[in-house]
């Protein structure tokens, strides 16, 4: 019972705070409350929101016994920076808790070598990169899901949507080593800068099921070979969401031509497709155009104040519904020589579309 309890009640990942953890496993009669404490995996998911409490901390983990794989959610949020008295733009104070966190983990025997998901949200990317470096020091083996998420308030002036990385973020130390997470399957990196994500001689990530990648303020003038590159290194992904937001408003002088294009990815395992290319259609199309997922069976488009007469967007349509390209359908194609391979042929297999605009 609490197994189905604490399964369903966890929030989703980067779901913003206030969902509790089941504490229902310990509000009930003394005969259920000695059933929940001799039940390890009830305790194996770590939810640290406010202000680090050894004590509890210390207790929580010793109910989840000393070999059992763990789940750790870290929130260094606006209710975490209240309890612990420090602002939520001292960087400097963010990046000392990260460290604290970590190191007292490992002082109870739960550090990454116990860990089977990891999941941070901060309000700035400097804790991100000092995680990313502690792994680097110390592998997670077993570590199969990471989720990063850095997502500035926009409404509040304190933030700075634009902070750019640092020098030291380039180093060789903050650059997820493939020796920290070998076993990783699944990832997220939400509001993480492209340029940290794509900048590099060889893909972020090789051997993911799953896939989650939404851009900061700013994504690289010449994006699509960076994709197909890390596309290509993930052969087996089952979903794949990639969303640029307000970065892409000025991708379409950027683009590169047809004859300079990428070839298509072959992702034969793909059956989840989200593309969401913030105030450009044109990054929609040329993502779609490198991908080659015959087993597609949900796709969802969303592009912000999309024209339904735009020729772009008319020709995404008109494929997705005849299996035919826009040369085949437009009389004077803006781009006469491209055509989507996402399904592989013409004859679609059942799937579920969303076009948002």
């Amino acid at each position: 019972m609490f197994i189905v309890t604490a399964e369903s009640s966890i929030r989703p990942r980067g779901a913003y705070r206030f969902t509790l953890f089941p504490d229902v496993a310990i509000e009930v009669c003394s005969q259920w409350r000695r059933v929940a404490l001799a039940s390890p995996r009830l305790w194996t998911h770590l939810h640290i929101r406010e202000h680090l409490d050894d004590d509890d901390i210390a207790l929580w983990l010793s109910r989840a016994g000393n070999d059992a794989l763990l789940d750790i959610e870290i929130d260094i949020l606006e209710p975490y920076c209240g309890v612990a008295y420090f602002g939520i733009t001292n960087w400097a104070k963010q990046v000392y808790h990260i460290a604290g966190i970590f190191k007292f983990l490992c002082s109870l025997r739960a550090g990454p070598q116990r860990w089977r998901s990891l999941s941070l949200s901060v309000l700035q990317p400097e804790p991100l990169y000092t995680l990313i470096q502690l792994l680097n020091e110390q592998p997670a083996p077993s570590l199969r899901y990471l989720y990063l998420c850095s997502e500035p308030d926009g409404s509040d002036h304190r933030f700075d949507e634009d902070m750019p990385l640092t020098k030291a973020h380039y180093g060789k130390a903050y650059s997820l080593s493939e020796h920290a997470v070998p076993n990783l399957r699944r990832a997220g990196f939400i509001y993480v800068s492209w340029r940290y994500v794509f900048d590099r001689p060889k893909p972020l990530f090789s051997g993911l099921t799953s896939l989650d990648l939404s851009s900061g303020s700013w994504i690289p003038p010449l994006i699509l070979p960076d994709i197909q590159q890390l596309l290509s290194a993930n052969p087996n992904l089952e979903s794949l969401q990639l969303s640029v937001g307000s970065a892409a408003s000025d991708y379409e002088s950027d683009h590169l031509p047809d004859d300079r294009r990428p070839n298509p990815v072959h992702l034969s395992s793909l059956k989840n497709l989200s593309l969401e290319g913030g105030e450009n259609i044109t990054l929609l199309w040329d993502i779609l155009s490198i991908i080659n997922a015959p087993l597609l069976e949900k796709l969802t488009l969303s592009n912000h104040g999309l024209d339904v007469d735009d020729e772009l967007a008319a020709g995404i349509t008109n494929y997705i519904i005849t299996g035919n390209c826009l040369g085949a359908t437009a009389p004077q194609p803006r781009q006469p020589g491209r055509c989507f391979r996402i399904f592989g042929n013409p004859t679609l297999r059942a799937y579920h579309l969303m076009i948002r605009g």
